[in-house]
């Protein structure tokens, strides 16, 4: 951590999440479905990253493929039913389903967490429903970075954050990031001895020092 709790506060609120455990029960009363197997946690056949997972050391299949990556699916809502009439219900009041989904993988060996397919029920609702919905009518349980944190408790019995190494994002996609990324690669200055690159790079890529104001916007980027 590089700064105090109120310096913190001042970019990032909440910076407590309230949400804890596996979430395994708080997903249902909130309307999610979830299903734990996808191509998409194999790292090689479906995205070609063998190269760079192996030059770190890590397996890239998936845990259906006998690897370690397993997958974690989260819907919000179900496929039993058209998803525009499901509705659910919390603390006596009605809600609608939002149809978003995220795909996240854990390698719990590894200490890796994959943001692979995200879409969040605050993006979902506005393409679903026809209009940018308050957040009253979204479920409380909607931050990536929370769900992730009960699929990695479920792989990780202490859920010790200490063990995380590294979080990435392998489909970017939203025009924000792009244009932040687009931008980084203009001004960053490369380390000595490193050419400088305008795009990104196959395997090793381009690091982006946390300590710059590039790295900082990138890991600030809400959508990343």
């Amino acid at each position: 951590m590089r700064w105090s709790e109120p310096q913190a506060n001042s970019f990032l609120e909440p910076l407590h999440s309230p949400w804890d455990g596996n979430l395994i029960k708080e997903f249902a009363l909130w309307g999610y479905t979830e299903s734990f197997h996808s191509i998409l946690c194999d790292f090689d056949e479906t995205w070609n990253l063998d190269v760079a997972f192996r030059g770190l050391g890590i397996d890239p299949r998936s845990t259906a493929r006998g690897g370690s990556n397993q997958c974690f699916v989260v819907q919000h809502g179900s496929r039993t039913s058209p998803m525009i009439l499901q509705r659910y219900y919390v603390g006596g009041r009605e809600y609608r389903v939002t149809s978003a989904t995220s795909v996240i993988g854990i390698n719990q060996s590894a200490g890796m967490i994959f943001f692979i397919n995200i879409k969040s029920p605050g993006k979902a609702a506005e393409s679903y429903w026809g209009y940018k919905p308050r957040n009253e009518e979204l479920p409380a349980l909607r931050a990536q970075s929370d769900y992730a944190w009960g699929f990695w408790v479920r792989m990780h019995n202490a859920g010790a954050v200490k063990n995380i190494n590294a979080l990435w994002s392998t489909k970017v996609i939203n025009k924000s990031t792009r244009q932040i990324l687009a931008m980084a690669f203009q001004t960053y200055k490369p380390q000595p001895g490193t050419p400088k690159v305008d795009s990104p790079q196959l395997w090793p890529g381009t690091d982006f020092d946390i300590s710059t104001v590039e790295g900082q916007a990138i890991l600030g980027e809400s959508s990343l």
